[in-house]
């Protein structure tokens, strides 16, 4: 089985190098690859010719099977058991090379080289994992072709055939087909770092809390905020006492804050007034590193799109956010991770798996509502708001596990929480521009409901205003909402979150900032979400009494995910994945790259398709009814052909018959031959005869009385010769008992008939 080693080693050795990639050992891929295709293929020159009772080689398939088994153990803990397991496979695989002594082993092997591909496009995190999967189709194609027949290189072309069509088909079913939700096993991804930090971990085993020096009770800074809010209230109403919409809108604040008077507790809690810079990057979501930074910093595994939360900010100075309460407690990790174990009561909606690509800030990225946080940590800190932070960055190569709780409401996720003290919630800033009531108030319009005047303040910030990057460094981070309401009218995304965040406030709806990483553009090839720097989000949350915390997007280049009703085909990713991919290199002012051809050669083919079947829809409708009748016409004539085809073909055959003069020549053994074959074919004898025998067997079965009186032997030699084309002469006897052998089965037909 010389001709097998060649295409089994090559699909093989394209399997080890996927492997290497998944792994995220691209460099070593392909040198991986090409080594093992001559070892592969060394080791099975070596079995040529050996039987099994033979078996030289045992002892050295042993030896590479013990050594595979002595590096899994250390490779679990170094790369991960996933990664162990497939280093142990191809080490398995080259032992069985050594036992290879016919097909059944080399379909084992097949089948270990899928093992191996399957599980490394698992792992795989960019598209380019194509580039391994196409030529190892082919490979796989061509080794499954040699097993099947003996030469190979004869059926090439036949080969080259298949395998294209077995591409095509793959690639319309891949697109085709809705994309299922991923499997998201129980255990936690495999982390390269590990956060440890003593001090935390001892201030984690007694629960600690820290405040901040300037704390105040919750009753007095909700005394002082109220009051704050209530002057300006009265302020504003005595300076537009004509407006009655306006007035009506300052009285519901006024009694929205008066209702909150007096609302507190014995809890601490801080009120930090200053902003620093750094507490500016880290609003950001990103360490150190600029927001325009379009490289992916995150790798998301999720069946569903999210919004993952950093820090959560709920007081406005007019032109910054920052958090009022800045106490934290230690924890430390339990059987259930570092939730609190009362939220592993409520029911898990989603799960999902982080794997951090680039250095973050501190504050780790999480869905709402948490329930579950697996991270490989000795303890973390948590403040009053939910969020989670770790002893250092957020290192490049951490991976951890979550899952959220929420239900959905009028096509909206819920977070239910109860919350007490809603004040912080409510309060303004010193300074309110009173446009800003304004503009709230005819928003809202005639909505009744705190659920209708937050969607109308949504939908009108989506529509009236324009997103753009370029305020990022231009605001500097502050964030001045009159000049951006009223005279620029475009911003970025913090713009549109304040601006409705404030204006719901002003509705007398708690409402907060909330800036983390939108984790929606999905690639296709992989699974994974691609979140990039420029991901970094912020989005509003509006608090509704009896259901609890509902986000908002009132960013128009954004999509807050919404409810999976059904599934979507995966042609329609690879659309959006392309958009939002020439989205990004439009952003960066990129004129050409290999890249962007690609995406755009993909968006030309898929408006060349859609014009193409938008023209067919325009053409069966216009049509319908013409089309509809031509088939059925089309049918009915093929009906009629089909019955009038053999009485027509007889009509044909005994026509030209009779017609047909001797040539003398080979040309008339061919003729009354063909004339033979196709009397018998209208008599459905199916036998496609090729040499005298078969063509004397179904003489005998027609029993004709006339072919046996002549001389059989003489009439074979001369078949077998005009069959190769050595007939000497053309004998005028033989080609008239032709004649009558026709002239016999024709009489045969008439009578059956």
């Amino acid at each position: 089985m010389k001709h097998v080693m060649t295409p089994y080693s090559a699909t093989v050795a394209v399997a080890v190098a996927a492997v290497m990639s998944g792994l995220q050992m691209g460099l070593l891929a392909i040198p991986a690859g090409i080594m093992y295709f001559f070892i592969s293929r060394y080791c099975l020159t070596l079995m040529i010719g050996k039987t099994k009772e033979e078996d030289p080689y045992k002892k050295g398939a042993e030896q590479i099977a013990v050594f595979g088994m002595m590096i899994f153990l250390p490779l679990i803990f170094t790369l991960g058991i996933l990664a162990a397991l497939l280093v142990f496979v191809v080490f398995a695989q080259l032992a069985l090379n050594l036992q290879t002594f016919g097909k059944r082993q080399y379909y084992l092997g097949l089948m270990l080289s899928f093992t191996l591909i399957t599980f490394s496009a698992s792992q795989s995190r960019d598209g380019g994992f194509i580039l391994y999967f196409i030529p190892y189709s082919l490979l796989l194609c061509a080794a499954l072709f040699s097993l099947s027949v003996e030469h190979f290189k004869m059926r090439l072309s036949l080969w080259l055939k298949s395998s294209s069509l077995l591409l095509v088909c793959t690639l319309v079913v891949y697109l085709i087909m809705p994309r299922f939700p991923a499997l998201l096993f129980g255990a936690t991804p495999g982390s390269d770092y590990f956060y440890h930090d003593k001090v935390w971990l001892e201030k984690a085993k007694t629960s600690e809390q820290e405040f901040s020096d300037d704390t105040l009770t919750d009753s007095t800074y909700a005394e002082a905020a109220t009051n704050m809010a209530q002057d300006m209230v009265d302020e504003m109403s005595q300076k537009h006492s004509q407006s009655s919409e306006l007035s009506e809108a300052l009285q519901q604040l006024k009694h929205s804050l008066g209702e909150l008077e007096g609302a507190g507790g014995d809890n601490q809690m801080g009120f930090n007034g200053e902003h620093s810079e750094q507490a500016e990057k880290e609003n950001l979501g990103i360490d150190n590193s600029p927001r325009l930074n379009p490289n992916i910093v995150m790798h998301v595994r999720s069946d569903v799109p999210l919004y993952l939360s950093t820090k959560i900010l709920d007081t406005f100075d007019g032109l910054r956010w920052s958090q009022s309460m800045s106490s934290k407690t230690y924890v430390e990790e339990n059987k259930n991770g570092f939730i609190d174990p009362h939220n592993h009561n409520k029911i898990i909606t989603a799960g999902y798996e982080v794997e951090v690509i680039e250095n973050l800030s501190g504050s780790i990225p999480m869905a709402w509502q948490p329930v579950v946080l697996d991270f490989p940590a000795s303890a973390l800190t948590v403040d009053e708001y939910g969020s989670f932070r770790v002893p250092d960055k957020l290192k490049k190569g951490t991976a951890y596990r979550g899952a959220m709780s929420h239900h959905w409401h009028m096509g909206r996720p819920v977070y239910p929480v109860n919350e007490s003290n809603l004040y912080r919630y409510l309060s303004l800033p010193n300074q309110l521009d009173v446009r800003i009531v304004q503009l709230a108030q005819e928003v809202v319009g005639d909505g009744k409901t705190s659920w209708e005047k937050a969607h109308n303040l949504e939908q009108h910030l989506r529509e009236h205003y324009a997103y753009t990057l370029d305020t990022v460094i231009e605001s500097q981070g502050k964030t001045p909402l009159s000049e951006f309401l009223f005279e620029t009218r475009y911003g970025h995304c913090e713009f549109f979150a304040s601006a409705m965040a404030l204006m719901l406030r002003t509705q007398g709806i708690p409402s907060r900032v909330v800036n983390g990483y939108a984790a929606t553009d999905q690639n296709p090839l992989t699974g994974f979400i691609e979140v990039r720097g420029t991901d970094a989000h912020a989005w509003t949350e509006a608090y509704h009494e009896g259901f609890g915390w509902v986000p908002y997007e009132p960013t128009s280049y954004y999509q807050l995910p919404q409810e999976q009703t059904e599934q979507t085909l995966t042609y329609e990713k690879v659309n959006e994945y392309v958009e939002r991919q020439l989205d990004i290199l439009e952003q960066q002012q990129v004129q050409w790259s290999l890249s962007k051809m690609l995406l755009q050669f993909w968006q030309s083919l898929v408006m060349a398709v859609s014009v193409l079947l938008l023209s067919l829809k325009w053409v069966a409708v216009t049509f319908g009814v013409y089309i509809i009748a031509a088939l059925v016409a089309l049918a009915v004539v093929w009906m009629i052909y089909r019955q009038l085809k053999p009485t027509w073909l007889e009509y044909q055959l005994k026509k030209n018959v009779a017609a047909y003069e001797l040539r003398g020549t080979l040309h008339d053994y061919e003729f009354y031959f063909d004339a033979i074959k196709t009397s018998l074919r209208l008599q459905n004898k199916a036998h496609q005869f090729s040499t005298a025998a078969d063509f004397m067997t179904l003489l005998q079965e027609l029993n004709l009385p006339n072919w046996h009186n002549q001389d059989v032997n003489a009439f074979l030699s001369q078949f077998n010769q005009s069959a190769y084309g050595h007939v000497a002469k053309v004998d005028a006897e033989q080609l008239a008992w032709l004649k009558r052998i026709f002239e016999g089965i024709w009489q045969h037909r008439s009578k059956a008939g």
